[in-house]
């Protein structure tokens, strides 16, 4: 179960998540007055399972890698999955899995903290 507890102390009523990973920046905002953990998982699940377009694979200089990712992600699923595309969670590489989030000198941006599979 998520919790609705802040995802941040302070609380924030909205964050930008950044990775070196992602040519994006994910702009959260909370469903109440503040940023929850719910907020922030839900918000950056989302923003991942999108769909990248090939302007956006253009951002990415290391496109091989992403469709490395991809092929890896998408193994054993078979093709209605591969059929799909490149998502943005393929930007990740060999680090899809969540771990937190970490503060940068900016107060309303927050470094996405992850680690390998």
């Amino acid at each position: 179960m998520l919790s609705d507890e802040p995802a941040t102390q302070p609380r924030l009523p909205m964050l930008i998540l950044v990775s070196k990973y992602l040519p994006w920046r994910i702009h959260v905002f909370p469903q109440g007055d503040y940023v929850t953990v719910r907020d922030l998982t839900t918000t950056l699940y989302t923003a991942l399972r999108v769909l990248v377009t090939p302007e956006e694979m253009k951002l990415v200089k290391g496109g091989t890698s992403v469709q490395q990712a991809f092929a890896r992600r998408v193994r054993g699923k078979g093709r209605e999955e591969a059929r799909k595309g490149v998502r943005r969670v393929d930007f990740l590489l060999k680090n899809p899995r969540f771990v937190g989030i970490a503060e940068t000198d900016d107060p309303k941006v927050w470094r996405i903290c992850l680690a390998p599979a």
